[in-house]
């Protein structure tokens, strides 16, 4: 099973995403086998949405430890509910034989150049069909990728910084037909 977390209730995937826009795998659709992980990417966007309809209607950004329950019901009106966790079944071996997968089994330098490539280029859709591998750690990690290539810190530290303390995993779809089939 993979799941997907989203604000939005929607019946088939939309591939090119615009909050995927610089994520570690490029433009796609995002999925993982952790259905934590899954509310954890479902309540984010969220929250940036909610920070964005707040910017948009010209509310004052609450304090970093307000909670801003005085716009809420406000935006609730917009959105029904949080987010969202859809769940998907596919089949890693028959997609091996049918679609161009490139996969990272593990934190490494190759895996590192690809993400910083993705993050770097926002627009950036892979020319295969699928991306497979381990999840970044978001936390600090524009700081860290600036601090990389400042020559601050090496590549091997820089990886070691942003490798994620949870088990976790991540599939991008940047096919467009293979998303509308599944």
């Amino acid at each position: 099973m993979l799941y997907h977390g989203t604000p939005d209730n929607f019946d088939e995937p939309p591939i090119l995403m615009p909050q995927t826009k610089g994520r570690d795998f490029g433009l796609g659709f995002y999925l993982t086998t952790y259905k934590e992980q899954a509310e954890s990417w479902g309540n984010l966007i969220h929250q940036r949405r909610f920070y964005m309809w707040l910017k948009a209607n010209n509310y004052p950004f609450p304090a970093p430890n307000e909670t801003p329950t005085r716009f809420l019901k406000e935006y609730q009106k917009y959105y029904e509910k949080d987010y969202y966790i859809k769940i998907y079944s596919l089949d890693l071996k028959e997609l091996k034989e049918i679609y161009n997968i490139t996969e990272f089994k593990k934190y490494d330098e190759e895996w590192f150049d690809f993400v910083i490539y993705c993050r770097d280029n926002p627009n950036y859709k892979p020319n295969h069909d699928i991306t497979i591998g381990p999840l970044a750690d978001g936390g600090d990690l524009p700081n860290i990728i600036l601090r990389y290539k400042d020559g601050e810190i090496e590549k091997e530290e820089a990886l070691g910084l942003i490798k994620f303390k949870k088990d976790n995993d991540q599939y991008c779809i940047h096919n467009d037909t293979y998303c509308e089939n599944i």
